[in-house]
């Protein structure tokens, strides 16, 4: 029985290339160079937020020229491959998803649902890449009749809606805003034509952060899905994309449109997992948000641990978006940081991020891959394990035990993300209640099920006002401060298909 409807619906917990996306993407545009090493540099920035597979797309003015696949940047693209793609102006793309085991059936229906994709128009092409989510695709594909799909991606939708809009205005430019404005959800969109000509989007809420900067010597432009990968070519950062506004970058002017309103709800998530520490979103680094996340977590629940038993106590940071954290609760409570867990630097797949549940079991199981255990920071101690939050509750598990294993006296856990209740629909990995260990489970009862001595969350004013950075709690505008908690709070800041519920 096929996973799909006859119209080709997106079920969450049934199709191969299910909805949920967290990539990266790139565009940079520049009047004095070829592009492609400029595009590799800036795609190693935003690596982290997509492993699966890559691509790229440049223009010499007068032709796009496309080279996509399975793995790293640094696999993909070859010192061969990027000699062969010229041209000043491009984008890039790093891909997640979330997906069936089926997901990569054939690397050749792999490579078609990796972006950047090439719509083909009568006097003009396109090459398009996008981070995100439609809540509204089903709706959308049923409008595209006309049209055989190869793939069950958003971005391929999206091709076809500009192809279909231009058929409508002659207009590539006019057709983009017209797709726009007819497109619902959480998105960053990058966009290159045969002249050169580069778009960027983002959605009107700005659930995921696009920043831009400029090149050296003011050659050119960059839009980043993260500011690490402005920093990593040398440019300089200018500002945040505003949600709801779409950049127009030719011939190295640039262009500003603010098409839909600003309703601003950011994903408080990509502060604690998504980005990269070094990362500015929003005017907050990430490390010092993870910071003070750290500091909350004590203030909110400070152990009373008898002086003369402090020696006993260490504690653990969970690498590598536990470590900011770990160390300021270390210098909060006076308690020794230990370097108890270590990342296996050759396993690269974040076990989130992992293509299906199934797989994310295995990789959990296999305790040596993902982490290593160094005994001697351990053995005999209690240990308190910060770490960023938990979804599944796989991973967790598995480090209190391994931990355990390590003959650690006692495993107290301390998380830096409220309880996570409810799915997201906007382009997280936590499509269905019953994933959630959180869901229909008291805190004691996940204490319990992960098999820790104690469990802390931090609460959601103090996730707040990690993110803000006010002084005081009391500061801090809970129901408008410019994020989607929806997952921990259930407030969904725009409409979801009936569709995409299947709980």
């Amino acid at each position: 029985m096929s996973n799909y409807s006859s119209f080709g619906m997106k079920k969450i917990e049934l199709v191969k290339d299910s909805p949920k996306e967290e990539c990266g993407v790139v565009g940079i545009s520049c009047n004095k160079c070829d592009i492609s090493t400029l595009l590799y540099s800036a795609m190693i920035g935003v690596q982290h937020r997509g492993e699966l597979g890559c691509g790229m797309a440049v223009s010499n003015d007068e032709k796009i020229y496309c080279h996509k696949d399975i793995g790293l940047v640094s696999d993909v693209f070859q010192p061969k491959i990027l000699s062969e793609l010229h041209g000043s102006k491009g984008i890039g793309h790093t891909r997640y998803a979330t997906s069936s085991k089926n997901e990569f059936e054939t690397k050749e229906y792999a490579i078609k649902k990796l972006h950047p994709m090439v719509g083909n128009l009568a006097d003009n092409n396109f090459a398009v890449a996008f981070n995100g989510n439609l809540t509204n695709y089903n709706d959308l594909r049923r409008n595209l009749k006309e049209f055989n799909f190869e793939t069950y991606t958003d971005t391929e939708v999206i091709k076809n809606l500009i192809i279909k809009e231009y058929s409508k205005e002659n207009s590539l430019e006019q057709a983009l805003k017209n797709s726009y404005a007819k497109m619902q959800g959480a998105y960053n969109i990058v966009l290159l034509d045969n002249y050169g000509v580069i778009y960027a989007l983002r959605d009107g809420h700005g659930f995921k952060p696009l920043s831009i900067g400029t090149l050296e010597d003011d050659s050119g432009y960059i839009v980043c899905s993260e500011t690490r990968g402005i920093d990593l070519i040398n440019a300089e950062f200018k500002r945040d994309v505003l949600p709801g506004e779409l950049l127009k970058i030719k011939e190295n002017k640039l262009d500003s449109f603010q098409l839909l309103p600003k309703k601003k709800a950011l994903c408080v998530f990509e502060y604690v997992y998504f980005a990269s520490i070094d990362s500015v979103i929003e005017g907050a680094t990430v490390n010092d948000v993870r910071v003070r996340l750290g500091k909350q977590l004590f203030k909110e629940q400070p152990l009373k641990i008898p002086e003369d038993d402090l020696d006993n106590w260490r504690i653990v940071g969970v690498p590598d978006s536990g470590m900011s954290a770990a160390t300021a609760y270390s210098n909060e409570s006076g308690i020794k940081l230990r370097i108890g867990i270590v990342r296996n630097r050759y396993y690269v797949t974040r076990t989130f991020i992992n293509g299906n549940v199934q797989e994310r079991e295995k990789a959990a199981s296999l305790k040596t891959l993902k982490y290593v255990i160094i005994k001697s920071a351990v053995k005999g101690k209690d240990i308190i394990l910060i770490d960023d939050s938990i979804v599944r509750g796989l991973t967790t598990k598995t480090n209190v035990d391994r931990l355990r294993e390590a003959e650690a006296k006692s495993v107290h856990l301390k998380i830096t993300y409220p309880p996570i209740y409810n799915p997201c629909y906007m382009g997280t990995d936590f499509p269905t209640h019953k994933e959630l260990i959180a869901c229909n489970r008291s805190i004691e009862e996940i204490c319990e099920e992960i098999g820790a001595d104690s469990l802390q969350f931090v609460s959601i004013p103090g996730l707040v006002y990690a993110v803000k950075g006010s002084k005081t709690n009391k500061n801090v505008d809970y129901k408008n401060d410019g994020l989607c908690k929806a997952c921990i709070d259930n407030q969904y800041p725009c409409h979801v298909e009936d569709e995409l519920k299947l709980d």
